[in-house]
């Protein structure tokens, strides 16, 4: 449908954001970014891939992965077997080493192992998107689970994003997403009567920000593990599944592949140029991927928890925005950007 208005306006206030959801039909998306739950048990992978999603983490016994290629999904299989089986995406290296004392050298002894054992890519999940410069050399896949609901600024995932997207290079990467509320785990982190659970609108501006940075692939943690079971908080599952609608509905301005343009906004109060962790506030990101007309497509999320007015910078040209652009807490915005 070539002749759609390219931008249409869509509220729903349920959702708790506003965005501009972009209509492309008859375009080519560049990539696809893979979306998973961590920690499903077998008996729940019917239901996990009824939900949508591309992949799970679990076991690489021969009979939850035949279980898998039953429910349409992908494994990156735990556990020391190594099988070839059409529904194994990757094999699994020790979880968090970065936190857990073993050595870059320590990994790099086990991933010679798995490659030694099977064609399959090596997944490496790290704790910390700061850790991956170190350890990315050992595997094909790197991950990282950052997280911050509870005890941290929200912000600090974007920025561990970030550390991630460089630290990788050109090697994929994945984000882990906090699902969970961390008093459910008190053998982990120490009392705080601060800890809770995510927002759905936080869970869906950590994923728009993991696709905005380039993630190869994102997943939730947890599915159901010992302590938490998402099915008794439909909220998050509604947000995930909304998000990754979003992300999939509008792949053009995602993906690793960006160029860089001049920073298109001007704060209506200076002191909004910075979040909690004195990092731009609203985060852009440009894609490669042109647009029609000289204009740039255009992701801008704000990273804060407060609201947010900016008007387009001199010599930019917002397509279709009014003077003055507003953003709410954890709101972001698809645009078209020209300069002039």
């Amino acid at each position: 449908m070539p002749n759609m208005p390219l931008l249409n306006w869509i509220l729903r206030p349920h959702m708790g954001w506003l965005v501009l959801v972009v209509l492309m039909g008859g375009c080519h998306s560049p990539r696809s970014i893979q979306f998973g739950f961590y920690a499903v048990p077998e008996a729940d992978l019917p239901a996990v891939g009824r939900l949508g999603v591309d992949f799970v983490v679990g076991t690489k016994s021969k009979s939850y992965l035949d279980a898998a290629k039953q429910a349409n999904l992908q494994v990156i299989g735990t556990g020391s077997k190594f099988l070839n089986h059409s529904s194994l995406l990757g094999n699994y290296l020790s979880d968090e080493p970065d936190l857990n004392g073993l050595s870059p050298g320590q990994i790099r002894i086990q991933y010679q192992n798995a490659k030694r054992r099977s064609a399959k890519p090596v997944f490496l999940n790290l704790s910390s998107g700061y850790s991956i410069e170190s350890y990315s050399p050992y595997c094909d896949v790197v991950m990282f689970d950052w997280y911050p609901i509870g005890w941290q600024p929200i912000e600090t995932f974007h920025s561990h994003l970030r550390a991630a997207r460089v630290a990788a290079g050109k090697k994929p990467f994945y984000a882990i997403i906090q699902a969970f509320d961390w008093s459910h785990y008190p053998s982990l982190v120490p009392p705080s009567k601060l800890y809770r659970k995510p927002t759905p609108l936080e869970v869906k501006a950590m994923t728009v920000w993991a696709a905005m940075s380039g993630a190869t692939g994102v997943m939730y943690y947890p599915y159901h593990d010992s302590k938490t079971e998402i099915i008794h908080t439909p909220e998050l599952i509604d947000a995930i599944q909304e998000s990754i609608e979003f992300v999939r509905m509008n792949n053009e301005y995602f993906g690793p592949a960006r160029i860089w343009n001049p920073y298109p906004f001007s704060f209506e109060n200076l002191t909004d140029r910075y979040n909690e962790i004195s990092e731009s506030s609203i985060a852009i990101k440009y894609s490669k991927t042109p647009a029609d007309a000289g204009f740039y497509r255009l992701i801008a999320a704000n990273t804060t928890s407060r609201e947010i007015v900016v008007t387009p910078a001199p010599n930019i040209e917002i397509e279709s925005s009014q003077p003055r652009i507003v953003f709410g807490p954890l709101e972001f915005k698809l645009l078209k950007v020209r300069v002039r």
